[in-house]
């Protein structure tokens, strides 16, 4: 599985409050248990502060993002999900520092490797020109 080919796409940058999961960075690559429980932990607290009553303590990044919300986000996320092979959402937590999480909002294309980059393109255009619709 590591060697998995893959491209993603960044939809943005967020932060959440870190409702104690401890400082530093997120190692995916870490699979002992305590590296483990803290990502896991990490991510659903981000999925928590996706929620309306909880949406205070989010916030975007204020670089790097193609969409607006989380919202948008996800109504891209399922739309890609259900019309390109292979895509699927994904929560990057980055690190936790001052009592906020940082992550990435992505969408990962499974298979997808770099000489199929126009392909994929034109896949991704394709749910732009059916959300104006």
């Amino acid at each position: 599985m590591e060697n998995e080919r893959y491209a993603e796409l960044r939809l943005y940058y967020g932060l959440c409050s870190s409702d104690g999961c401890g400082e530093g960075r997120f190692s995916p690559e870490k699979k002992d248990q305590w590296s483990v429980s803290r990502l896991t932990r990490a991510i659903k607290t981000i999925e928590r502060y996706f929620q309306p009553d909880y949406d205070w303590g989010f916030n975007l990044g204020s670089w790097e993002h193609i969409v607006h919300d989380e919202t948008e986000a996800k109504t891209l996320i399922q739309f890609a999900e259900k019309n390109i092979r292979g895509a699927s959402g994904l929560i990057e937590p980055v690190e936790s520092m001052h009592g906020r999480i940082a992550f990435w909002r992505k969408i990962r294309f499974a298979g997808w490797t770099e000489e199929q980059r126009e392909e994929l393109v034109q896949e991704l255009k394709k749910i732009r020109l059916c959300s104006e619709r």
